[in-house]
């Protein structure tokens, strides 16, 4: 898990990197979101584009912007700096659209294969539920109980990031 876990954070680094450099060493703007994570959606209307966090719609000038804010209200943020010129948006969108989704990808795949060794070890412990040993059978209950929860907390997190 620790692969994992060094390539999120270097995914993360990524991310910072790009704000950092190409966003805040430019000309940029202040736009407030709404600062929890959520599933933003992108929608087109007649005066351009909207960013819908939730009940808030944040009004953008065209679909590169309203990419780029997307991002930043599905992390979580309060408020962004946004390039002001638009072709600098554009080279810098893509490059933080890959590293979320890569973080994605990541946690998908830590979220598997933690549910496949708890199911494993589960599998192996049952065996032991109904042993002569009252202590053992006890501490292979706990453990079932414990499994279970860790297993219906996997499944959550797998239906979380599948609707992503």
């Amino acid at each position: 898990m620790d692969v994992i876990e060094r390539e999120i954070a270097g995914e993360i680094e990524r991310i910072r990197q790009i704000y950092c450099w190409d966003v805040l060493r430019n000309r940029s703007r202040t736009v407030q979101l709404p600062g929890r994570k959520c599933d933003p959606r992108i929608l087109e209307t007649f005066l351009g584009y909207e960013v819908q966090a939730g009940k808030k719609r944040i009004t953008c000038p065209d679909a590169v912007s309203a990419r780029y804010l997307k991002i930043f209200v599905e992390l979580g943020f309060k408020d962004v700096q946004i390039p002001y010129d638009p072709t600098r948006t554009a080279l810098i969108v893509t490059g933080l659209e890959g590293a979320l989704s890569r973080i994605k990808e990541l946690l998908h795949y830590f979220i598997v294969s933690t549910w496949l060794a708890e199911l494993s070890t589960w599998m192996l412990i049952s065996g032991f539920l109904t042993h002569d040993d009252r202590a053992v059978a006890g501490l292979a209950k706990k453990i079932g109980e414990e499994t279970y929860f860790h297993l219906k907390y996997a499944h959550g997190w797998l239906r979380i990031i599948g609707e992503a």
